[in-house]
Order: C-alpha cells, then sequence, then structure tokens
C-alpha cells in the first residue's frame, strides 16, 4: 500500500511479519502489539495496534518502539486520532503511522494529532490519487478544536477578539 508523508509518497522501508512468522535477523520489522516481549534484544522494531488497544500497556512500553502503526478500520472511526494524541501528550517521539481507509480530507488533522505518515488503504489511493493528497494537506488553516496543531483555535480567536468574554469561547 502506498506511504505518504509530508515529502510525499515513498517506499516503505518496513517489514510486516505475521504472527506464527519466524523474526527476521535483520531489518526493520512490524509486528502485532502483542509480539512485543518476542523481539530479539536489541532489535528495531515497530508495532502496529488497533484501536482497542491497551493504551496502558502501550504506553509504557512505548519506548521500546521505533513505529507505531495505528490501525482505523473504517475512515469514520476516530479512535486513532485519540490513540495518536495521547501517545505524543505521553512523549512517544518515534514515527506514528496511520493506517486504514482514511481519506485526503484527513490529512491534516492526523498530522495535527502527531502522525508522521500513513499507510494508504489501497481502494482509498485508487479513487483518491497523491495530487488530492497533496492539495488536502495544508487546506485547512483554523481548527475548532484546542490544542491541535500551532495555531489558535477558532474559539480563541473569537475569545480574543470579543475581548475575553467567555460565553464566545465555547
Amino acid at each position: 500500500m502506498p506511504l505518504l508523508d509530508d515529502s510525499g509518497l515513498r517506499n516503505d522501508p518496513w517489514t510486516r511479519i505475521a504472527a506464527d512468522a519466524a523474526w527476521p535477523n535483520a531489518g526493520d520489522v512490524l509486528v502485532d502489539f502483542n509480539r512485543r516481549e518476542d523481539a530479539p534484544i536489541g532489535a528495531q522494531f515497530g508495532v502496529d495496534v488497533g484501536p482497542n488497544v491497551d493504551l496502558d500497556a502501550l504506553i509504557a512500553d512505548q519506548g521500546r518502539f521505533a513505529l507505531i502503526a495505528v490501525q482505523f478500520p473504517k475512515y469514520a472511526d476516530g479512535r486513532g486520532f485519540s490513540i495518536a494524541r495521547r501517545l505524543r501528550a505521553a512523549g512517544y517521539d518515534g514515527r506514528l503511522r496511520a493506517v486504514g481507509p482514511v481519506i485526503a480530507d484527513q490529512f491534516d488533522y492526523l498530522r495535527a494529532c502527531g502522525f508522521d505518515e500513513i499507510e494508504v488503504d489501497a481502494v482509498v489511493a485508487d479513487r483518491q490519487p497523491f495530487e488530492q493528497w497533496r492539495i488536502a494537506r495544508g487546506a485547512l488553516s483554523r481548527r475548532y478544536q484546542r490544542g491541535y496543531g500551532e495555531t489558535a483555535s477558532v474559539a480563541d480567536l473569537r475569545h480574543d477578539a470579543a475581548g475575553g468574554d467567555d460565553r464566545l469561547a465555547a
């Protein structure tokens, strides 16, 4: 599946291995979160997590993972956004990848939540060529939610424009 980041499309250096496959001797390996204890000592590896992952366990082990790939079962499932925000808030500074049928319109939101890259679902990639993703990146200059991105939210701007009247900030 295509891998997309701020620089555009790129090759995926990570190799996914099945639950019953032997751990390779070299290379960047991506495994199911439940296989994290099987990792050879000193191995660079990443984990694949679903939306129902034990977030406390993931955060506790986050320093072991060079990549965390967060599965989005469908584009309307927002749990992956929350996982990314919680990981970044807990100090995770490795690669964070969104995986699944997310759409180009979500690109800015994925980046604002802390995702570094998107593994675009093949069906979505056929329907939304790279040009749509490129246009969508940076299309939003303001957000309604606080704490996403580096600019003030629309609510904060309205609050400031009203001279600090808290009734307009909500």
